[in-house]
């Protein structure tokens, strides 16, 4: 007699969802958005890719192009000029630039700023 299977079926996914997977990640989205967009949860859809080479190569390649394409116009932004934001989010994460605030000061301020300090400290509790 044979064993009858127990617990959840596998979940099968159709060749127009995997369609639908590769285009929402080739817009960039997130993988939970993707997994809800297949109503799946993250630990299923990483185990589906894993055993799916097919489809894990073209999420790997969706990935990969995504981040070219946005990492082309990041560059294209930062070396022109008119995005500082750009330029400076480029110098830290690609260059290694960092803010360093450096807040000097001697024992004859710091006295002055600690008797301002305590003196508006002692107009407060009055």
């Amino acid at each position: 007699m044979a064993k009858k299977k127990t617990g959840r079926p596998k979940k099968k996914l159709t060749k127009k969802q995997e369609a639908a997977i590769i285009k929402a990640l080739g817009m960039g989205l997130p993988k939970n958005q993707v997994c809800a967009l297949v109503d799946m949860g993250d630990n299923v859809f990483r185990k589906y890719l894993a055993s799916h080479a097919r489809l894990s190569k073209a999420y790997k390649k969706a990935a990969e192009k995504v981040n070219e394409t946005i990492i082309g116009v990041l560059s294209k932004m930062a070396a022109s000029g008119r995005h500082p934001g750009c330029t400076i989010f480029w110098a830290k994460t690609r260059c290694g630039f960092k803010e360093k605030q450096v807040i000097e000061m001697d024992a004859d301020s710091l006295a002055d700023t600690a008797q301002k300090i305590l003196a508006d400290r002692m107009k407060d509790t009055k």
